[in-house]
């Protein structure tokens, strides 16, 4: 029997049985408070697009940074056309939500070609932020399926990734609604511009300055420094067990999925010793069913930590996600023998707490992929997703808005290559690591893979690729450093 988990991917399995040619040119530099006219000049000569870096921010964040300009001098060092823009550019002071993401995406219709990556520095709050996420409903099948959980709407950075197209072709003020604005003139999931976000919540910029600051010494280090980023920290639980009921009113689960499937299945396949990747296993070691699979560590949450602390370019972990926290699932034990684990049996000891990311100050950073759902809803202020940026643990992390989808069954068998099929967090993080291990920025991964997984864009491919979003640096490679600037 095929394991497809996830939250959604249960949820829609067990409601089905239980009925449960270019614009004209402008000139972009002109008017925004970083603009750079001799970004050319700098470089050596002329900047192709995919080599520019628009930052769009607000006036407030602009002037009140002390690291922003320093951030966008750094990238110019490395040969990249930076351009800094505000409401002096894009417009809509006043406005905030919707509106104003409306209005910076109209904005980048006229300029974005002149760029390959778009960093969006601001509050993310899709009703009130000033650079603000769009709220999205991919789907409204689901109703109430997930007790009260809202599973139908997510935020999205997807929204600035091509500027054509309206994403409200009806009209009636739900964006993205699968099979309504994906229509002639409608929502384009073919990206023009690689996206990724770095949050400001209240205004706080020495907040961001302390991000960008780690974002800064991650390119700075010294090339004999980076050694430890050509290794990779699984960290996989196992997310349903067989009998389990997650749901009041649906079927028990038919198997015990474990999350580690997938990183053997990436180690097997990607990781051959020849490639000299080093990488480091946590997996389940206690209670009544454990991880078949062989790890260099038992799955805890100190452990966890602890051995990130030595320093990994790559993370990946599995778990049951919140916004600010992701937990294990262990079957403690089988009292009764009936093979099932029952409501009483089962725990969700943390694995990962927002808490935890400050130990980690001082770790080199790396990238991350969270195999969870919600660890991307950053309209939270102390999301787990930013607070790692915010330490410098991470410079990019990937996770969802919403309940993220996997299909661990996709991975069962070792020696298959990948099905493209269809586009989800685990596919994601497979084509991210390789690509990332090949000297690819993480954000142009992210990119690619919005083109080539799930290419027929089925309804739930389509609502993954809205809701699992890119945080970081979307320019950063495993392999930057101080060598890099000219």
């Amino acid at each position: 029997m095929r394991a497809t988990t996830t939250f959604l991917a249960l949820l829609l399995a067990l409601t089905a049985t239980s009925c449960l040619d270019a614009p004209a040119q402008t000139n972009p530099d002109a008017g925004g408070p970083g603009a750079d006219g001799a970004a050319g000049d700098a470089a050596g000569g002329p900047i192709p697009p995919e080599r520019g870096l628009l930052i769009v921010t607000t006036a407030a964040v602009a002037s009140g940074s002390q690291q922003l300009a320093k951030f966008a001098a750094a990238k110019r060092q490395r040969g990249m056309r930076v351009t800094v823009a505000t409401e002096a550019d894009y417009g809509g002071a006043d406005e905030r939500g919707v509106a104003r993401a409306e209005r910076i995406r109209t904005w980048l219709r006229s300029h974005y070609y002149d760029y390959g990556f778009l960093l969006l520095v601001g509050d993310p709050s899709t009703q009130y932020g000033d650079v603000p996420m769009l709220k999205v409903r991919p789907r409204d099948d689901l109703q109430n399926a997930c007790g009260g959980i809202d599973c139908e709407t997510s935020g999205t950075d997807a929204f600035y990734a091509n500027p054509n197209g309206r994403w409200d072709l009806d009209g009636n003020g739900w964006y993205g609604e699968y099979g309504v604005d994906d229509g002639p003139g409608g929502l384009d999931l073919w990206p023009e511009l690689t996206v990724g976000r770095i949050p400001v919540y209240f205004g706080d910029t020495a907040e961001l300055d302390r991000t960008l600051e780690h974002l800064m010494a991650y390119t700075n280090a010294a090339p004999e420094q980076i050694e430890y980023r050509r290794r990779i920290l699984f960290a996989k639980s196992f997310v349903f067990f067989k009998g389990e009921v997650f749901f009041p009113l649906t079927p028990p689960i038919g198997e015990s999925v474990d999350t580690a499937v997938t990183s053997e299945w990436f180690i097997r396949n990607y990781l051959p010793a020849e490639r000299g990747v080093g990488y480091t296993r946590l997996y389940e070691r206690s209670g009544h069913v454990t991880s078949e699979f062989a790890s260099e560590g038992a799955l805890t949450e100190e452990g966890f930590i602890d051995e990130w602390q030595h320093g990994y370019g790559m993370v990946w972990w599995g778990g049951h996600g919140a916004p600010t926290s992701v937990a294990r699932t262990v079957w403690s034990a089988d009292p009764n023998g009936n093979d099932a684990a029952d409501d009483g049996e089962l725990e969700s000891p943390t694995l990962i707490k927002t808490e935890d990311a400050a130990r980690l100050d001082g770790t080199p950073g790396g990238f991350v992929v969270a195999t969870s759902c919600y660890v991307g809803r950053i309209e939270v202020p102390n999301a787990l997703s930013y607070t790692l940026l915010r330490y410098g643990a991470a410079v990019g992390v990937i996770a969802s808005s919403a309940p993220a989808s996997a299909d661990e069954g996709a991975f069962a068998r070792m020696g298959t290559s990948l099905d493209r099929s269809r586009f989800d967090v685990d596919r994601l993080a497979v084509m991210v690591f390789d690509g990332l291990l090949h000297g690819e920025p993480a954000g142009t991964l992210v990119t690619r893979a919005r083109i080539e997984l799930g290419p027929t864009n089925d309804i739930d491919s389509y609502q993954q690729k809205l809701m699992l979003n890119f945080y970081g640096d979307p320019t950063a490679t495993l392999y930057d450093s101080a060598a890099d600037a000219r």
